[in-house]
């Protein structure tokens, strides 16, 4: 025989609520996180169709499409942010770099502004099949931000594709908050 306890709040001994539910199976929690647990994922994937590519020297957002809005549970969180492409390609002599922006001002890459997310360099012309890379960032507030993939011709003159075909894959941005 089976049992069946129904609640719509669950307090601790001093009256603080730590879950409670609607009633239509959605709860909220208040239980802290452990340090080093993963408190929020966002993930967004884009298939283009047609290329993404830059010959600007300054960065510029590289699709509108690749935009995640967040804002940190604790300022004292951490942001891991997760950038992959399966297609980058540069012209011959160039440079290309990926960074991470804000909606706000789609020139800055908010890591620092020399130190991309992601270089490829084109020696003789590079393709690079596909390529992934991670980076931590500390907001240090609790303000919503937007945030997006940003691209430029990071040295020479040509063109940085951040995905050169649309029949190799798809591009990923992902975001996740750790906690503190």
């Amino acid at each position: 025989m089976a049992s069946t306890i129904q609640v719509d709040t669950i307090k601790d001994i001093g009256g603080n609520t730590m879950i409670s539910s609607n009633g239509s199976g959605t709860f909220t929690s208040n239980l802290p996180a452990s340090s080093g647990e993963i408190v929020a994922a966002k993930i967004v994937t884009f298939n283009p169709a047609s290329g993404i590519s830059t010959t600007s020297a300054s960065y510029t957002e590289a699709t509108s499409s690749l935009r995640l809005t967040h804002a940190l549970s604790n300022s004292s969180n951490k942001l891991i942010f997760y950038f992959s492409t399966m297609d980058a390609y540069c012209d011959a002599g160039i440079k290309g770099a990926v960074g991470i922006g804000k909606s706000t001002d789609t020139t800055a890459n908010i890591i620092a502004s020399d130190k991309p997310i992601l270089l490829v360099k084109g020696a003789r012309g590079a393709e690079v099949d596909n390529a992934t890379s991670f980076v931590e960032y500390s907001p240090g507030a609790t303000t919503s931000f937007t945030y997006c993939i940003l691209q430029k011709v990071a040295s020479g003159s040509g063109t940085f594709y951040i995905q050169n075909t649309t029949s190799t894959g798809s591009l990923r941005f992902n975001l996740l908050e750790i906690q503190a």
